[in-house]
């Protein structure tokens, strides 16, 4: 059942049976490694020859026994990404996305299945956990690919579907159907108030509020959030408030009350820290940094931005990366430096185009005279030569030179 390789303990979960007990797996295991069946992996993975698990599909099929193997598959796949908050909410969300890493041909395999089979819930559960994995390795285009399929599947009005349509509407007002995403946001918000889930109510209210912000209608997003955090505090979700919090701090920033923003949102920040949640607390920091560059503090908006990205680590996500980038090539075409300006605005948009995705300070006057001032300096002929310079960079090597404050006047090119 598996694809793309496994590890002891799953093999133990899903192979195991009356007549293979998991405590015999493990030798069972050893004999096909011995037999060259299966290879052994580093890192201690297994990966079966693929014609050895063809003809293993083909002799379970045969023997009235997959239906039974797929199954269990499906369910490790469910009990692995359904969303734990312990996790999602700590620093060990970045470890949780390398494994769904590892692991996505077999969640993928998992999802198939599920469509297959017409099992929605199970289907909607693994969907909703990969909220990271659409985000920053997958692509949103695929998950919402995912999403459309088993949402259109017959299944209870229950917590799982309603999560699952909140993740859809979040990935929906990203990728700028916003239609789809009031839609989604609202059979969330109704689900959640049928089986009076306090907690479930709190994500689809903030996330109603994202898409009404990325809509351009901060008042609407404002009661929302406000909401959200009500529903959120009532169940003593910190992160949720944190979350909510944010939204509405952004609202306030769109309709120009920066001192009220400002206090939202170093609130969300404090509670992110406290979690000991780097995710969100990046998203807190950016706006923190957009609030000070809208304040003439250009020195303190590029600090938070660049601290962000150090503080934010592996759990950073590249939308918010790409717009601190942003904010950091704002701050150095205003202080005479428009090469390092023009390549964090190539690093920045190869984030966001391998995201498929854009951002919301792209929009901004600030970023067009940022971009005006790079290339009036430059010339357009050398500007475009060190924008290539950023896009070509990996993200890793552009988070570094982000970061590395000796990097002045020249970029990166020799």
């Amino acid at each position: 059942m598996f694809a793309g390789g496994f590890e002891l303990d799953a093999a133990a979960d899903v192979c195991s049976s009356p007549e293979l007990p998991a405590g015999r797996v493990p030798a069972t295991l050893a004999a096909l490694v011995d037999k060259s069946a299966v290879q052994r992996e580093e890192g201690g993975r297994f990966r079966m020859l693929e014609p050895v698990r063809l003809f293993g599909r083909r002799q379970l099929a045969e023997a009235g026994e997959e239906a039974a193997l797929v199954g269990r598959h499906r369910d490790w796949a469910a009990a692995l990404a359904w969303p734990r908050l312990e996790v999602v909410w700590s620093p060990q969300e970045a470890a949780w996305r390398d494994r769904f890493e590892l692991e996505q041909a077999n969640l993928r395999a998992a999802l198939g299945a599920c469509v297959q089979a017409r099992d929605a819930r199970t289907g909607l559960a693994i969907f909703t956990g990969l909220y990271g994995l659409w985000q920053t390795r997958a692509g949103f285009s695929e998950g919402l690919r995912w999403f459309d399929i088993l949402i259109s599947l017959d299944g209870p009005d229950d917590d799982i579907r309603a999560l699952a349509l909140c993740s859809g509407a979040w990935m929906r007002a990203l990728t700028g159907d916003l239609a789809g995403a009031f839609a989604a946001g609202r059979e969330a918000e109704r689900i959640a108030r049928t089986i009076g889930d306090a907690a479930v109510l709190g994500f689809a209210l903030q996330n109603l509020a994202f898409a009404h912000l990325n809509g351009q209608q901060p008042t609407i997003a404002i009661d929302l959030a406000r909401r959200a955090v009500e529903a959120h505090r009532s169940v003593g979700n910190d992160l949720g408030v944190a979350m909510a919090l944010h939204h509405l701090a952004y609202a306030h920033q769109i309709l120009g009350d920066r001192p009220r923003s400002r206090k939202l949102a170093e609130e969300a920040l404090r509670l992110c820290q406290a979690a000991g949640n780097r995710k969100f607390g990046m998203a807190a920091s950016i706006l923190l940094s957009l609030l000070a560059w809208q304040d003439g503090e250009v020195t303190t908006a590029a600090t938070l931005a660049r601290d962000s990205i150090a503080a934010a680590g592996n759990a950073g996500d590249q939308w918010n990366i790409a717009r601190a980038l942003q904010l950091l090539s704002w701050a150095a075409a205003a202080t005479g430096r428009p090469e390092r300006a023009a390549t964090l605005f190539g690093a920045a948009q190869a984030l966001l185009d391998s995201a498929q995705d854009d951002s919301d300070l792209a929009r901004l006057p600030e970023q067009r005279d940022a971009e005006r001032g790079a290339r009036l300096a430059l010339g357009q002929a050398d500007y475009a030569l060190r924008f290539a310079d950023g896009y070509s960079l990996p993200a890793a090597d552009a988070v570094r030179y982000a970061l590395d404050t000796r990097t002045c006047a020249a970029g990166p090119r020799p």
